[in-house]
């Protein structure tokens, strides 16, 4: 079955990232589980120390991931159930059922509107249940909070999204769908911002499962992109090999610019180019799923929508090791991609064999973009990540003071002023863009907090700064 497309007219509908679900109705689980796929990676292999000196397992506890679908999931407590009795994460007796409880202690489910309909068909619950059922294997102790959206239409996914990022305690958001790209879809990267006022957060998307070219959220610049490979476990379920999947999205932006922490690329391209990261997605290396609605049983399920939660659970428990610490959670855009781009090349496996259309190769490519994760070597380099030109936003709402925005035509330069102080954001592109917002006043908290509050007011600023505060 080919990836199924949402009937819509021009980009107004969203489609899932998930191409296959190979093996229907089984009655024994089918697929990889969780034990296994959490021992190639390296997440069983995650502990820290916190600043008491204790030694925590990385299981994401203290941290909520966020995970916006379309439709309602009816059945989605039971199958969560059903599969964490099914599997231990560790490969032990102890289920994820007892170790960690029923579905209702970990999972919150809202629906964006008090008549949300239940799927019309039923990849959108599938997609529900891998969604939660494996964010909740890589970061069992982390909370999920399922945000609905009323259909599969944009505007309804940026409202859940919205719901998603403005919600207390998020650090983490997981986006499994996704369409072709569309000229004004930087207008809309602001959904996938940090609100002013809340602790920074991480958004995550599936990169697309009809292999070469970009797919949109994946494609902005403020969401890590994941693509999908092909995964080979030897007998001990430890890490073999990997190759990269046919069907993984990936290429080069037609709208996005190309943004400060991909300078390093060596790709001859001015545009965002994507994925950032990869993880098994091919469906004949597929995981586990168990749903229940209008489905009865297991099934093994892939695409790169299967990606996307497992690296929100990576950063929950990032994101929980810095907690444990004293530090505050991670913004995507500003420290988790510009880190990812800069740290050494050993926290990754390097996808070397394969084509989406592109080819594998050492390195960056357009299929497996950095590489799948070492767990245990990613999460530790995510504890040094610092914002991009060392300034952090604040996130307790100080005094108001107005500023004025200006473009310097010739400078390249947009000069944010405030009372007593001004910032310089560097342009990575013609500042044309900013003629529309020139001598626009913005009312903003703080100085430091002109980073996110620009994003809420015009996706076009965001999208074209290097986010480089000097």
């Amino acid at each position: 079955m080919s990836r199924h497309k949402f009937k819509g007219v021009g980009v107004q509908h969203a489609s899932i990232e998930i191409l296959e679900a190979r093996t229907l109705l089984s009655a024994a689980p089918v697929g990889m589980e969780p034990a296994q796929v959490r021992h190639a990676y390296g997440f069983d292999a995650v502990s820290f120390t916190n600043s008491l000196g204790s030694t925590v397992k990385g299981d994401g506890t203290g941290q909520t991931i966020a995970i916006v679908t379309a439709y309602d999931a009816p059945n989605i407590f039971s199958s969560v159930n059903a599969f964490d009795k099914a599997f231990s994460i560790n490969g032990g007796t102890k289920s994820l059922y007892l170790q960690y409880g029923k579905s209702p202690t970990f999972l919150t489910k809202v629906t964006t509107s008090s008549s949300t309909p239940a799927d019309p068909g039923w990849l959108w619950a599938l997609e529900t249940s891998m969604d939660v059922q494996w964010a909740h294997s890589i970061a069992p102790g982390a909370k999920i909070l399922l945000v609905e959206a009323a259909s599969d239409s944009f505007v309804d996914l940026f409202t859940a999204v919205d719901i998603a990022r403005r919600t207390p305690g998020v650090s983490v958001v997981s986006m499994s769908w996704g369409a072709p790209e569309f000229r004004s879809e930087t207008f809309y990267d602001s959904h996938f911002t940090t609100p002013a006022g809340h602790a920074p957060v991480t958004f995550v998307a599936a990169s697309g499962d009809n292999g070469a070219g970009a797919n949109w959220p994946s494609a902005s610049p403020n969401v890590i992109s994941v693509g999908g490979t092909s995964l080979t476990l030897n007998p001990d379920n430890s890490y073999k090999s990997e190759t990269a999947w046919s069907g993984s999205g990936g290429g080069v932006s037609l709208y996005e610019a190309k943004p400060s922490y991909q300078h390093s690329v060596k790709q001859r391209v001015l545009t965002r180019i994507t994925p950032d990261v990869a993880y098994v997605g091919d469906p004949y290396t597929g995981l586990a799923v168990f749903d229940t609605y209008k489905n009865s049983g297991w099934i093994e399920v892939g695409g790169t929508s299967a990606g996307a939660p497992q690296w929100a659970g990576l950063f929950a428990i990032a994101n929980q090791e810095r907690a444990g610490v004293g530090k505050p959670t991670l913004n995507g855009r500003l420290q988790v991609l510009p880190a990812l781009y800069g740290m050494a090349t050993n926290v990754f496996h390097d996808v070397t064999v394969g084509s989406n259309g592109y080819s594998a190769r050492a390195g960056y490519d357009l299929v497996t973009g950095l590489g799948t994760p070492i767990a245990n070597r990613i999460i530790p380099a995510l504890q040094s990540a610092s914002y991009t030109g060392g300034v952090a936003p604040a996130y307790a709402k100080p005094a108001e003071a107005m500023v004025t925005l200006t473009a310097a035509a010739h400078s390249h330069i947009a000069v944010v002023s405030g009372r007593s102080d001004s910032i310089a954001i560097p342009l990575p592109q013609a500042v044309n863009l900013f003629a529309a917002a020139e001598n626009d006043r913005l009312e903003v908290t703080r100085i430091a907090d002109v980073t996110s509050l620009l994003g809420e007011r015009s996706a076009d600023l965001f999208s074209s700064m290097a986010l480089t505060l000097e």
